[in-house]
């Protein structure tokens, strides 16, 4: 599975993305990966505010 990512700002500005080969995993695990990989590279950036968007429930 490969996992990807895209961050915006509150206007919609490409901020930065990120790409990941997970091998085999649920698609739950998937959307977890992403959560947890887009908070992590944001941190980095130097961000402390975030609003995460997903169309998984059970990731929330």
């Amino acid at each position: 599975m490969l996992l990807q990512g895209a961050m915006c700002d509150t206007k919609g500005n490409w901020i930065l993305g990120f790409n990941r080969f997970l091998g085999v995993c649920s698609v739950l695990e998937v959307k977890l990966w992403g959560i947890f990989e887009g908070l992590s590279l944001l941190l980095k950036q130097g961000f402390d505010r975030v609003l995460i968007c997903t169309d998984c429930l059970e990731a929330v």
